[in-house]
């Protein structure tokens, strides 16, 4: 196993005055942490107003970010961001990363999902109210471990693109399952 540092990824950046400025007037979906499951599907989210939106909404993410849970008692909620919330707003619960290509999107949320990264966010999680991870705590003293070996590395990320797939055919199983009811209750 290799020990990567976090200082070399980047970061999802909260929203400044400028971005919440713009997007006032505009429609975005938001989920927070509870509407995912600790697998990593958003089983549950809001489309408002940005004004609307909870002030905490203030992370505004990309298809493909890599997104986990801040709070300590929420650690190990992780997923890739998918298409669907492309440019939407997530809760500041969340911290994000920006992979470069999406094979290192799958790597990362392998290590998010791991144990060795839920400990150090269980350890490393500041304040008495509510312990979360603070970005210059992820980055100057977090440890991810992946795989050392290059073709323990693409099985690593072979197996989350499975996980992945399986995540996205559900989920347009759902909505088809869903559309068809609709159809059928609708009688048309």
């Amino acid at each position: 196993v290799e020990l990567l540092s976090p200082a070399s990824l980047a970061l999802v950046p909260q929203m400044a005055k400028p971005d919440v400025d713009q997007a006032n007037g505009q429609f975005f979906k938001y989920f927070e942490i509870g509407d995912v499951t600790r697998a990593g599907a958003i089983v549950n989210y809001r489309e408002e107003l940005f004004e609307d939106l909870p002030s905490r909404g203030r992370l505004r993410v990309q298809a493909n970010d890599v997104i986990f849970a801040k709070h300590r008692n929420s650690r190990g909620t992780a997923l890739i961001v998918p298409p669907d919330f492309d440019g939407q707003i997530v809760t500041t619960g969340f911290m994000g990363i920006r992979p470069r290509d999406f094979d290192e999107a799958l790597l990362l949320w392998s290590v998010f999902e791991s144990e060795a990264f839920r400990t150090q966010v269980y350890y490393l999680a500041v304040t008495a109210v509510q312990a979360e991870i603070r970005e210059d705590i992820f980055q100057k003293e977090f440890l991810l471990p992946v795989p050392a070996d290059p073709d323990e590395r693409k099985a690593l990320i072979a197996k989350a693109r499975e996980v992945h797939d399986l995540h996205v055919a559900t989920q347009q199983g759902l909505q088809g399952m869903r559309d068809f009811a609709a159809a059928v209750f609708q009688g048309k």
